[in-house]
């Protein structure tokens, strides 16, 4: 028989002041059970949530008070500890984020616990925005070339890059449904911060999708309402949906044909200069100057994220209203779609410039 507590081996409570970093595992305390609860009613999406699961459970970890005992002054020394293990900006945010959307659930949810949300005072970390990554006009011709040698695929990716184009974000084309597509418009029902909406798509862009449903139905029959968009191959008759990871491959096999098709390009041109090949006038590629042909190697590291950089940019370059552009990307903040207008304004600004000594830009600038 144990006397008291002789025998016990200790308790161990993380102090809010410990600078050892916590183990993020599984918090098992009652306190883990009102995040779970937050986790169900929320509709965040899956890396969202991935993400806010991880944040919660390292401030669970750093300190043992109850969620209705947290104060601002708690808030600001987790800042504080995280700013202490070396953490980005970003990274900083982010465990601020998960904080603040989970005390805003819990503040609505539970309003005799909690009079205040304690994350109101802190302020989040400064960051600057970077730099749109959009594609030049000749990049963005370079991928649409690239896509003549995918054989049977082309269809399919000639579909999944327009509608890229049209911004989506790669998470929400992969979750796309055939009922999403009324034909005209896609209807964007799971999206980032809740950004759902529809997005309108060119005539370019409905021929192509178009296309590709004629090809599904002639070798599936009809399609089910709810039955994915783009399949993970373009004969798979199983109906696998296409995956963020086999999107990604997409672009990035794109790009690597372009890439290794504009130093080809090059090789030629420069063979064509020393009079030991002739000009080709059937390849394509020799449209490209050599200057093009230098700058669609970059396409070596394309990513699907820049199609949406490209398309939230050119809006702006071809003078529609930030509002409306912002609409159809469907951005939630107006200082995140900032940057896309920096090169707007920079373009507006040089046609002002060429239109005001009375001539026309230079024959490779993109403000024609």
């Amino acid at each position: 028989m144990f006397s008291g507590s002789e025998g016990l081996p200790p308790i161990r409570l993380v102090s809010a002041q410990t600078s050892v970093p916590p183990r993020l595992t599984e918090p098992t305390d009652l306190r883990w059970l009102r995040v779970e609860e937050y986790f169900q009613a929320r509709s965040l999406a899956e890396n969202t949530q991935k993400a806010y699961r991880r944040e919660l459970k390292r401030f669970l970890a750093w300190t043992d008070r109850a969620w209705s005992d947290l104060t601002p002054r708690q808030i600001a020394q987790f800042k504080a500890y995280l700013q202490g293990q070396n953490l980005s900006p970003n990274s900083i945010n982010r465990a601020l984020t998960a904080l603040m959307s989970f005390f805003d659930w819990f503040r609505a949810a539970y309003p005799e616990q909690i009079a205040h949300d304690p994350t109101t005072a802190v302020e989040m970390e400064r960051v600057p925005l970077p730099p749109a990554k959009d594609l030049s006009e000749i990049e963005v011709m370079a991928l649409y070339l690239a896509l003549e040698s995918r054989g049977e695929m082309e269809v399919r990716d000639r579909a999944l890059l327009a509608v890229l184009g049209h911004g989506l974000r790669a998470e929400e084309v992969v979750n796309l449904n055939v009922e999403d597509y009324d034909g005209v418009r896609l209807t964007i029902r799971e999206a980032k911060d809740d950004s759902t909406g529809t997005v309108p798509l060119s005539r370019q862009a409905r021929e192509q999708l178009n296309t590709y449903l004629v090809q599904r139905r002639s070798e599936e029959g009809n399609l089910l309402p709810d039955a994915p968009l783009f399949l993970s191959c373009g004969r798979n008759r199983s109906g696998n949906r296409l995956g963020y990871q086999g999107l990604y491959y997409v672009v990035r096999s794109l790009g690597k044909i372009a890439a290794e098709q504009a130093q080809l390009a090059l090789e030629r041109r420069q063979r064509i200069e020393q009079g030991e090949l002739e000009p080709d006038p059937q390849d394509r590629w020799e449209q490209f100057n050599e200057a093009e042909l230098k700058q669609i190697l970059t396409l070596l590291n394309v990513h699907p994220h820049q199609l949406r950089h490209t398309f939230a940019t050119g809006l702006l370059l071809r003078g529609v209203e930030s509002l409306h552009a912002r609409t159809l990307t469907r951005h939630k903040s107006e200082a995140s779609f900032k940057r896309y207008a920096k090169r707007a304004l920079g373009a507006a600004a040089e046609r002002a410039f060429y239109q005001s000594i009375g001539e026309e830009p230079p024959q490779n600038s993109e403000l024609k």
